[in-house]
């Protein structure tokens, strides 16, 4: 009853400013005190943080760190939006890995809010990539010489303050609000970083979900799978091989079929992307094909998504499997020339991997050729 009595009270306690570090993954009995009721403890530690800022204030701040999960996780995503809706979210500072070893080495960011309290009309917020913050990222945590990215933040931390062009020279990068929303409320600035610079490009310009469909495999019954028995199967491992040794001997659907020449993408674990030649096979979860070309090659696409898709990849937060969406894959912007200029790139890029290929062949030749057998007798 007295440690009740003394939570309870912590609630009526008011502060203009708070700065905290999020006690992580942990759980709590007391959920029910709070506007969304969780048993979550990262939930209720932003929550409790926000509750504690007097509504009185006429600027009330709030800087906690938090796990990188808290900002894309999907159980999560009610706590964000209340974050919006009750704060002015001012910038998300990303931490490097290994930024609090030897004590943690969970990537780890500061979420700093104002206005804390008050109906916020800010339509973006400011993130900024810390990925050298002085010190080595090892259980040593020994001082590097030189400048790092922690000085350049603090010595422009108020990115209002100075143009929008001198801002994002320094790295910071400017997220969109209603992209955020759009996106289940995800905060993790490099998903919305704009990656692919199409200034140049003489081309128009398509999103992919405008001239492909994109069908996503199904979770077929692993009690099913078989090696000896029944259709081909493509599993994430066969993205890489184009093979499979795994076989379904259930009911499916004529439309998951995969057919040689088809463009498949693996969406977590052996991320990659190819044109199947593994025979007939059915499209498993977690792979999707690409169909229903308008205006564009099949081969041409291939080629075009390889440095978005790994840009996606590189980018995409995880806490133990990294997964893409069918929406990231979609939403990726190429240029679309006329089909004759593509079908020229696509020839152009055929002959310098023959190129390739043939110099790759030439130089396992030679390497067999003179090829020197050990003696015995030479030793070890």
């Amino acid at each position: 009853g007295i440690l009740i009595e003394k939570f309870i009270k912590t609630l009526n306690e008011k502060y203009d400013i708070v700065v905290t570090n999020m006690p992580y993954s942990q759980t709590t009995e007391y959920g029910s005190l709070y506007d969304i009721p969780t048993k979550n403890g990262d939930s209720i530690c932003v929550q409790h943080c926000i509750k504690a800022i007097d509504k009185t204030a006429e600027n009330g701040r709030l800087a906690i760190v938090v796990p990188e999960g808290f900002l894309f996780r999907k159980d999560l995503a009610k706590t964000r939006k209340y974050l919006l809706e009750k704060c002015e979210l001012q910038s998300i500072i990303s931490l490097p890995t290994g930024v609090f070893l030897p004590y943690t080495g969970v990537k780890t960011n500061v979420v700093y809010l104002k206005k804390v309290n008050k109906k916020s009309t800010k339509n973006h917020y400011w993130n900024f990539d810390v990925k050298n913050d002085g010190y080595s990222l090892d259980n040593n945590r020994r001082k590097i010489d030189g400048e790092n990215d922690l000085e350049k933040y603090l010595s422009n931390r108020n990115p209002e303050a100075t143009s929008k062009k001198e801002t994002l020279n320094v790295g910071f990068d400017i997220i969109s609000i209603d992209d955020v929303i759009k996106n289940d409320y995800i905060l993790v600035g490099s998903q919305y970083k704009n990656i692919h610079n199409h200034d140049n490009i003489k081309f128009k310009l398509a999103k992919l979900k405008d001239v492909v469909k994109v069908l996503s495999g199904f979770p077929f019954s692993s009690q099913n799978f078989s090696t000896t028995e029944g259709f081909p199967i493509i599993r994430i491992r066969d993205i890489k091989t184009n093979k499979t040794d795994t076989k379904f001997n259930g009911e499916y659907k004529s439309e998951y079929v995969v057919k040689n020449g088809d463009l498949i993408i693996g969406m977590d674990g052996d991320f990659n992307h190819i044109l199947w030649e593994g025979g007939d096979a059915l499209l498993n979860q977690r792979i999707c094909k690409i169909y229903d070309y308008q205006n564009c090659l099949k081969e041409y696409i291939f080629h075009i998504i390889r440095k978005p898709l790994k840009l996606i990849w590189d980018n995409t937060p995880y806490t133990t499997v990294k997964h893409i969406s069918i929406k990231q894959i979609l939403d990726i912007t190429i240029p679309l020339p006329p089909i004759e200029v593509q079908q020229e790139i696509v020839n152009k890029l055929k002959k310098n991997q023959k190129i390739i290929d043939d110099a790759k062949r030439k130089i396992d030749e030679l390497e067999q050729k003179n090829k020197i057998e050990i003696s015995e007798i030479w030793g070890d």
